[in-house]
């Protein structure tokens, strides 16, 4: 009885902040999006039936102007040292070493073990769905608001035609995700998302740990992306663009 109040009293609580779901979806997304110019390192550890399989190192730079810009520069097995990524807003660019090849990828093309270029570049929901509805539901005995997010007009071209959210009333901290295609009209979970560990910064608490879980495959594939050793940079603002990547350099 006193779990279901409270399960009340939050839902009740949200709906009086005032927000829309447009803004809360934006409050959820500052747990996930960068502050300005900084770097930081990234561990990516995958696993296949709960035994590891690879591990990867990686060193990423963000500034912001209108939008987060990202530099991914990748170090670690020898499979992947030297590739390098740009995200702009939801565009992604790889270079691979001894070729001159820039290459664009989908935000949900795999990469390095179940992370995406998405997952890894850590792009904002606001940026491509939109709220269709806000929820509450119980979790494990806990009260989360259930967001249901569907591409925006411009972004129907997305390969996930759904996404489920849960997210702490209070905090706004996702909590959970499910992500869902949609193939001949008929809706299939793809993966899962749990966002398990924050880290406070300079620039506020974002989420330092994800666990991405593969649902369709039965070989139990799972990776955990960990970020680390947040700083301050001073990369000149020339770098944050396609055209440099292949010129582009590790900086420490």
């Amino acid at each position: 009885m006193l779990k279901r109040l409270f399960g009340v009293m939050i839902w009740v609580g949200w709906c009086s902040m005032g927000y829309s779901e447009t803004s809360l979806l934006k409050k959820v997304d500052e747990y996930r999006t960068f502050g300005k110019n900084f770097s930081f390192d990234m561990r990516i550890t995958a696993f296949k039936n709960d035994r590891l399989t690879d591990q990867y190192q990686v060193k990423g730079y963000v500034t912001v102007d209108r939008y987060a810009k990202t530099l991914l520069y990748f170090l670690d097995p020898p499979l992947v040292k030297d590739r390098k990524m740009f995200i702009e807003d939801s565009t992604i660019w790889m270079a691979f070493p001894r070729t001159q090849n820039t290459i664009r990828l989908s935000p949900i093309q795999t990469i390095l073990g179940e992370a995406s270029a998405g997952d890894v570049a850590n792009l904002s929901f606001s940026a491509t769905y939109e709220s269709k509805s806000v929820s509450k539901d119980t979790k494990d005995g806990i009260t989360y608001l259930k967001m249901v997010l569907e591409p925006l007009p411009d972004k129907q071209q997305s390969a996930y035609g759904r996404v489920l959210l849960w997210v702490n009333p209070q905090t706004h901290q996702p909590v959970l995700a499910q992500f869902y295609t949609t193939p001949a009209g008929q809706q299939k979970l793809v993966k899962t998302v749990g966002y398990v560990e924050t880290k406070p910064t300079a620039f506020g608490v974002i989420i330092s740990k994800m666990v991405i879980t593969n649902e369709i495959t039965p070989d139990k594939r799972k990776t955990i992306l960990e970020y680390l050793n947040f700083k301050r940079h001073s990369l000149p603002v020339a770098y944050f663009q396609k055209d440099y990547l292949q010129r582009f350099q590790i900086n420490e």
